[in-house]
């Protein structure tokens, strides 16, 4: 317990900190936070501290002086047991696999952009805020770096905050990087010119006034709905988390899956399991109208027919 001790603590007021922070909580759930509304953190847990249960399948490590059993990529009939079994009422049953978080819940939080967290890594941000031209104020840093010992670590997990310069950072990788392919699980990973490190970014557009609507309520159930044939029109939102893909029939695909963050391409046709469709209303008292959101919220796999291919694949 050493190393937790000297992580994050005393914890800072979750509303302080930037999306894609981490925080640690009583009951051994370790979370990316997505947002904070209503004086609750909503966020995805990426792993889980083992409470002596036997070990039959899952990826386990050994970090913060514990061990944990990673949960990102698992479906969510194994994933939510796994939360119930630790912090019971967390899982909220419309929010899928994101996580309701109570802020006494809490006992340890890093920051994205905690300064020293940051200052570990300033040769490779230095660089790119450089070749980007965005401010460095614009840049954090998610995923192991802020739990894991890897000071020698040729990949690094960033995250840039605002539409401006997300749009500005993913537009210059674009052009160092090939295509990515349909079945790769991952955001498009990319070097800054003339350094090695290889950076792999997660684009926040803004606050999350999606997130807001289904945390709330503020929207109308439209019931479970086929996506099979459906295809994508505007992936200008994609980048995002959650993506953005406006779909053939007017609706837009909301997926708060991280490997569905720059997959699609206009012109990609879906297949699937069906989706719960959310209308959310586009001015005050519309109902009849608005936006519909087929909405990935358990890690449901998609499958995917592109043009220049001969059979589909899946995320």
């Amino acid at each position: 317990m050493h190393e937790l001790s000297q992580w994050g603590q005393p914890p800072e007021p979750h509303d302080t900190l930037p999306p894609c922070s981490m925080v640690l909580t009583s009951g051994g759930l370790l979370a990316a936070k997505i947002a904070s509304l209503d004086g609750m953190l909503y966020g995805l847990v990426a792993y889980v501290a083992d409470i002596g249960a036997p070990r039959y399948w899952g990826t386990w490590t050994r970090f913060l002086g514990e061990d944990w059993l990673r949960t990102l990529n698992l479906p969510y009939h194994l994933y939510a047991p796994l939360i119930r079994d630790r912090q019971p009422g967390a899982l909220v049953p419309r929010l899928g696999r994101i996580a309701a978080i109570a802020p006494d819940s809490i006992v340890a939080t890093r920051s994205a952009q905690d300064p020293v967290l940051l200052a570990n890594h300033a040769k490779t941000l230095d660089a790119l805020a450089a070749w980007t031209g965005i401010h460095r104020d614009k840049i954090g840093i998610y995923g192991s770096a802020m739990y894991k010992r890897a000071p020698e670590a040729q990949d690094l997990d960033i995250v840039i905050y605002g539409a401006a310069a997300s749009r500005r950072v993913h537009a210059r990788a674009a052009g160092t990087i090939p295509p990515r392919p349909l079945n790769h699980r991952h955001h498009p990973h990319f070097r800054v010119p003339g350094h090695t490190t290889v950076l792999d970014p997660r684009y926040i557009s803004g606050e999350h006034v999606i997130t807001r609507a289904l945390v709330c309520g503020d929207y109308t159930d439209d019931g479970v709905q086929p996506i099979d044939g459906l295809w994508v029109v505007d992936a200008g939102d994609g980048i995002f988390f959650p993506a953005r893909y406006t779909l053939s029939d007017g609706s837009v695909l909301l997926s708060y899956r991280a490997g569905h963050a720059g997959w699609l391409r206009p012109g990609d046709e879906l297949a699937g399991p069906p989706l719960p469709v959310y209308r959310r209303p586009t001015r005050y008292g519309d109902t009849a109208g608005g936006v519909r959101y087929r909405v990935v919220l358990e890690c449901q796999t998609l499958s995917v027919r592109r043009t220049e291919t001969e059979h589909p694949e899946s995320e």
